[in-house]
């Protein structure tokens, strides 16, 4: 599983950078190798040719119905890199990638069974708060460059909140879902919901990289929560 999850993180962070070097070259990014020339283009599309010829045999190895949500997963995050991340859908395939994650660990062996509803729905609400986090430095030159995925849409000030709204969301599914939930789930909550007050003030001061800097760390706060009820999956 570790080595599935290593190859299809590659292969998703490998065709990013290299179908959007144009891309980040005209915005300036000098953080990107690929579009400064560091790294030959050519170079980093084979290396994402090996990861995807590596990805497929090893999460089948996970199982045939584990390998098939892995893939399924991959597959909606490379499809954003190749054009959803440009339509008002970019928030889709971090919902379906994070919601099928619960998927691929039940249903491989030793466990093998479908997910609880409220994992699989943590997950992809975790999925779907990270696109706006994500997004939320780079929303005004994203839209200068015609990136109009939801979060571009919306606008920043929108999605600061929307954000962490989301990933309340989550964190209510973490600490309510399990059939005996335990009592650090709930901190965890508490936590999220005192973080996410803080966001939307900052938010309507127009602090919005110490907004994004608290999401970052409200998502945080879900994930290990998660973990902590992971073994109620």
């Amino acid at each position: 599983m570790a080595t599935a999850v290593l190859c299809g993180q590659l292969l998703v962070g490998w065709t990013n950078d290299f179908l959007d070097a144009d891309r980040d070259l005209a915005s300036g990014r000098v953080d990107k190798p690929v579009a400064t020339g560091r790294v030959p283009r050519a170079e980093v599309r084979n290396a994402a040719v090996v990861a995807f010829i590596l990805v497929v045999p090893l999460s089948f190895l996970a199982g045939l119905w584990a390998g098939v949500a892995h893939l399924i997963a991959v597959f909606m995050a490379t499809a954003y890199n190749f054009g959803l991340k440009r339509t008002p859908y970019s928030v889709v395939p971090y919902v379906v990638a994070f919601g099928l994650v619960p998927a691929f660990i039940t249903l491989g062996p030793p466990i093998t069974h479908t997910p609880p509803l409220w994992a699989t729905a943590a997950a992809g609400l975790l999925g779907a708060g990270a696109h706006f986090t994500q997004t939320l430095p780079d929303i005004a030159r994203e839209r200068i460059a015609g990136v109009r995925g939801l979060p571009q849409l919306l606008g920043q000030k929108v999605s600061a909140v929307v954000g962490p709204v989301i990933l309340a969301a989550a964190a209510v599914c973490v600490a309510l879902g399990p059939a005996h939930p335990k009592p650090v789930l709930f901190v965890g909550l508490a936590v999220a919901v005192v973080l996410f007050i803080g966001i939307v003030g900052l938010a309507a001061m127009n602090r919005l990289e110490l907004a994004f800097r608290l999401t970052l760390v409200s998502g945080g706060i879900v994930v290990v929560t998660l973990l902590a009820a992971g073994v109620s999956l």
